[in-house]
């Protein structure tokens, strides 16, 4: 048995792997608390259906791509075609990540909105994703890339077919490389999110597609399903790897184990702050049978899931139920309300932020913020009768163990190291009790333990009235 190699890297319960036995205890999952409005969307060139957000942090602050229109008709709009060039990219800006505002950039000149805020202009608008470029090798003055792009396949023959990359050297100026369109054969038409994965060292692309459930119950995907023709197909997710952002491997679906598939109309998939090796995805889930809000004219209700992956195509599926709900607001009972921002805002104490849609297709319309604590999306919890969770076999280093951990006034957490195969308990004296809320506490008296470095062993958390949502062993 050789084990797990921990490493320093922090571990999370997102994915279940590390619950490899559970007694008396459970995961749970969190959903991220509401704060405040983040922006309103209320200037001439924003719209009803304002949205396909992305953030990406820099120092403290933040900047916020989103989607906008020119028209001067625009009044109470709901209807816009993917494929209109009056599609436009916004550039909100904040200090701290709590609330952003609309800040002139002076790019496109508009003499009607000379203080505007925008970023770009046309088809690639339509869902202009920004990230920042973490690859060592990126040229400095292209850290800043976006991806947009639709699909002729999908609407018409006279538009640019696939995706295509943006570079800018301030996330204010912007300009299209000269590589042609990628992923050409598949929607597109949702947000779709490139990143640079800095622990498998690769770039990492999540696309809308189609998914057709075919008579065996096994779902055909890309070029046997294109569009819900006939009610049997359902929007899905796959995604492609590059070394250099210029070639790529064919897209594969995400796997889902034994989970039933949903239909998923976008991804947001990011690596999970302070454990990149874990990717996170929120998709918007579809059901566009449903209907709400009976005066509204279109169909369809959405919420937004969970799931994690440790190599990109596999994901882990730990709950069906929602992460976020449509909530008391009328208005996010509408069609496609709630889509999770791809980017989050990570504190200097690590708090969270977490940036959701709310009020599409209404004047209201908005981004509200939500946090959560660090790596505290899903946690091993106990009642107060008290449960324990087994790590599978793991190899660590010298060092402290460190909790994320909440308990009650009465809870309490003990932390010990057992046998990988036996169970039995290696080290002679009782854990002590640790009780509190912390982000990243060292764990009293760990220091015995560390004979066991380098062997292979379980860690046992024992716990009751308590959480434990990620621990590290480091110095």
């Amino acid at each position: 048995m050789d084990g797990y190699t921990l490493g320093t890297r922090t571990e999370v319960f997102a994915d279940g792997i590390m619950a490899d036995s559970l007694k008396g205890a459970s995961l749970r999952q969190h959903a991220p608390e509401y704060r405040n409005v983040a922006i309103a969307f209320d200037k001439p060139w924003d719209s009803q259906l304002t949205g396909y957000f992305s953030v990406v942090q820099r120092g403290n602050g933040a900047l916020l791509y989103y989607r906008g229109r020119l028209d001067e008709n625009i009044g109470g709009n709901t209807h816009v075609q993917d494929t209109d060039d009056a599609q436009v990219t916004g550039l909100a800006v904040s200090d701290d990540g709590v609330r952003f505002e609309h800040r002139p950039t002076h790019v496109l000149d508009l003499p009607a909105y000379p203080d505007n805020n925008l970023v770009w202009r046309g088809v690639i608008s339509h869902n202009f994703t920004a990230f920042y470029d973490e690859n060592p090798n990126c040229p400095e003055n292209e850290r800043f890339k976006a991806v947009g792009g639709l699909s002729p396949a999908f609407y018409r023959a006279d538009i640019p077919n696939g995706l295509f990359i943006l570079v800018s050297p301030d996330g204010v100026h912007w300009k299209k490389t000269g590589a042609p369109g990628v992923f050409g054969d598949t929607a597109l038409d949702s947000q779709n999110a490139i990143f640079y994965d800095t622990h498998a060292g690769l770039y990492r692309c999540y696309m809308r597609t189609w998914a057709r459930m075919v008579d065996d119950g096994k779902p055909l995907y890309c070029e046997e399903a294109f569009g819900d023709k006939d009610g049997r197909n359902i929007r899905a997710i796959q995604s492609a790897t590059s070394a250099d952002l210029a070639h790529w491997s064919k897209p594969v679906a995400n796997e889902y184990g034994d989970r039933p598939l949903q239909q998923f109309y976008t991804n947001s998939v990011v690596p999970m702050p302070g454990a990149e090796h874990v990717l996170l995805s929120f998709p918007n889930r579809f059901f566009p049978e449903r209907k709400r809000v009976s005066e509204h004219y279109k169909h369809g209700i959405s919420d937004t899931c969970l799931m994690a992956s440790r190599d990109g195509v596999n994901w882990k599926r730990l709950f069906m139920e929602a992460w976020i709900r449509p909530g008391i607001e009328r208005e996010n009972w509408k069609d496609r309300c709630r889509m999770v921002a791809r980017g989050m805002h990570v504190a200097a104490d690590g708090t969270l932020s977490v940036y959701v849609g709310a009020h599409f297709r209404s004047e209201s319309i908005h981004l509200d913020r939500c946090t959560l604590r660090p790596c505290g999306f899903v946690s091993v919890n106990a009642p107060w009768s008290g449960g324990e969770v087994l790590t599978p076999a793991l190899r660590y280093g010298s060092g402290t163990l460190r909790l994320n951990y909440s308990t009650s006034a009465g809870g309490g957490v003990r932390a010990d190291v057992v046998d990988a195969e036996t169970l039995e308990p290696l080290c002679e004296r009782e854990a002590p009790v640790l009780y509190g809320d912390a982000y990243q506490e060292a764990y009293p008296g760990w220091q015995a333990n560390e004979a066991f470095a380098g062997r292979p062993v379980r860690l046992r958390f024992r716990l009751w009235d308590a959480d434990v949502y990620a621990f590290s062993i480091r110095p």
